[in-house]
C-alpha cells in the first residue's frame, strides 16, 4: 500500500513541433485533415513508449490523445468512427506489440511479464454533439455580450487588462453552455454571491427568449445551489424540473457536481435540437451539454484480473474510475468521489471430470476409452481446460492435455492399471 500510494503518476500528451495547431494559434495555421490530427495520438504514444523501454515503470501511466476530439470538432463527429479505426487503433496495437522502434508492454514474442500485470483503461471524458457549422448558429462572446450591455451591466473583458471594480459581467463561453458571472451590486464584491431580483434578474430575462438557449440554471444568495429558471422570476428545484426529461443525461447529479464558488452564477444551456452552441469559432462536433451525444462515453477496462468478454449495464460515471482503480491496486480512497464498479472476476472458474461410462475391456495390452469434463464461471466463461492423470492412488499427478478447448478426448489406457483424472 506504501508502495502505491507514494508512487508516482505519468501522463503522457502530445510535445511535437507539428506544422498545424489543434486549437487556435496566431503563429500555426489550425489542422484540417484526420491525418495531421492523428500525428499528435502519435506523440503521445511514441513518448508512452520511449518511457516504458527505458525507465521503471510507475503504478499508473495516463495516456492522452487529443486527436479524435480536435478532429471531431473539425470534421464532425460521424467521423469518429473511421478516426477510432484508422488511427487510434493502431495506437493501441503500438502499445501492445510495439514497433521497429519500441518494445510495447506485450512484445512481438509473445506475453511478457509486464503485459501480465498491465490493466489497460480505455475512456473519454465527454462525447460530442453534431451542430450547425455557421455564424449564426455559434454563438460568441461578443452576442453574448450585446445581450448583458443592452440590460444594462459593464462586461469585464478578461482579455486585456480592465478594473473589475468598476464591472459587473464576464462571460465564459464552453460549447454546450455559457456560464455568466454577475457581482453583487450591493457590496460590489465579487465574491458575495448575487440577488436574484436586483442583481441577475435583467440578465436572466434578456437570454430566457433567446432561440439558442435551452435552458438557464441561476445560483444566488439564497437559493442553496443551482436551480432552473422558468422566467417571470421564478426558479425550480432541479429534481421537480428535470424529473420526467430523460433527453437530460443524469442532469440532478451532474449539475450538482459543477456546481461550487467558481462555476457561473447562470447557466445558458445551448439548443442543441437547433444547431446552436457557444463558441467563438465555427464548429461541426461540440460538447458540455448534458444531452446522449454529449454524455455517454466507452468505458473499457482489460487486464488479467477484469472479468472477460463482458458488457456490464451497470451505471456508471468517469468520476468512478480512479474509485475503481485504487480497488484493483490495493489501496483506499475513502475522500474520492464515484462508486467501485464491478469489474474484478473475484471468484475462480470450477470444473469436473465427469464420471466415466461403463466400458468393455478386451483381451488386449491397451484400453481406450471416453475421458468428458465440463465447467463454468459465473463471469467470464471458460476459456481453456488443464486434464491431468495418475495411474494409481498413490501416484503423482500428469498434465495430460494442456490448455484444450475440447471437452471430451479418447485415453488409452494400459491393462492392468486404475486411472484417476482431475481438471
Amino acid at each position: 500500500m506504501d508502495d502505491v500510494e507514494n508512487s508516482k503518476t505519468y501522463v503522457f500528451r502530445p510535445s511535437i513541433e507539428g506544422k498545424c495547431a489543434l486549437k487556435e494559434n496566431f503563429n500555426i495555421d489550425p489542422c484540417d485533415t484526420p491525418e495531421q490530427f492523428s500525428k499528435f495520438d502519435h506523440s503521445s504514444m511514441n513518448e508512452t513508449l520511449s518511457f516504458i523501454d527505458n525507465s521503471e515503470l510507475p503504478k499508473i501511466i495516463t495516456i492522452y490523445m487529443p486527436g479524435l476530439d480536435a478532429n471531431s470538432h473539425k470534421n464532425g463527429p460521424d467521423t469518429q468512427a473511421s478516426y477510432l479505426k484508422d488511427y487510434i487503433e493502431p495506437e493501441i496495437t503500438r502499445l501492445l506489440y510495439g514497433d521497429s522502434d519500441y518494445s510495447g508492454i506485450k512484445g512481438s514474442e509473445g506475453v511478457t511479464s509486464i503485459y501480465d500485470e498491465t490493466i489497460i483503461v480505455i475512456t473519454a471524458d465527454h462525447g460530442q454533439t453534431s451542430v450547425i457549422a455557421n455564424d449564426e448558429h455559434a454563438i460568441s462572446t461578443e452576442e453574448l455580450g450585446n445581450v448583458l450591455e443592452s440590460a444594462e451591466y459593464e462586461l469585464l473583458n478578461i482579455n486585456v487588462s480592465e478594473n473589475p471594480h468598476f464591472k459587473d459581467a464576464v462571460i465564459a463561453p464552453n460549447g454546450g453552455m455559457a456560464q455568466i458571472y454577475i457581482k453583487d451590486r450591493t457590496t460590489y464584491d465579487w465574491n458575495d454571491p448575487p440577488e436574484l431580483i436586483d442583481d441577475l434578474h435583467p440578465a436572466l430575462n434578456a437570454f430566457y427568449s433567446k432561440p439558442y438557449v435551452d435552458k438557464i440554471l441561476v445560483k444566488y444568495s439564497s437559493s442553496g445551489g443551482y436551480r432552473v429558471y422558468t422566467g417571470n422570476n421564478n426558479t425550480q428545484d432541479l429534481e421537480t424540473f428535470f424529473k420526467d426529461k430523460p433527453e437530460y443525461i443524469n442532469p440532478v447529479k451532474r449539475i450538482r457536481g459543477l456546481e461550487s464558488t467558481r462555476s457561473g452564477d447562470i447557466i445558458l444551456l445551448a439548443n442543441y435540437n437547433n444547431g446552436y452552441y457557444f463558441e467563438d469559432k465555427i464548429e461541426k462536433g461540440i460538447h458540455g451539454g448534458l444531452n446522449k451525444d454529449d454524455s455517454y462515453i466507452p468505458l473499457v477496462f482489460s487486464g488479467p484480473t477484469i472479468r472477460k468478454g463482458v458488457s456490464d449495464s451497470t451505471p456508471a460515471m468517469n468520476i468512478d474510475i480512479a474509485k475503481t482503480l485504487s480497488e484493483i491496486l490495493g489501496f483506499e480512497m475513502p475522500n474520492t468521489d464515484g462508486n467501485y464498479l464491478p469489474i474484478i472476476d473475484k471468484n475462480p472458474p470450477t470444473s469436473q471430470v465427469n464420471l466415466l461410462p461403463p466400458t468393455t475391456i478386451t483381451l488386449s495390452a491397451t484400453a481406450a476409452f471416453t475421458v468428458s469434463w465440463s465447467g463454468t464461471d459465473d463471469l467470464s466463461g471458460i476459456k481453456s481446460y488443464d486434464i491431468q492423470v495418475k495411474d494409481d492412488d498413490s501416484g503423482e499427478w500428469n498434465i495430460w492435455k494442456q490448455v484444450t478447448f475440447l471437452t471430451t478426448v479418447t485415453f488409452i489406457g494400459q491393462k492392468g492399471y486404475i486411472y484417476y483424472f482431475r481438471s
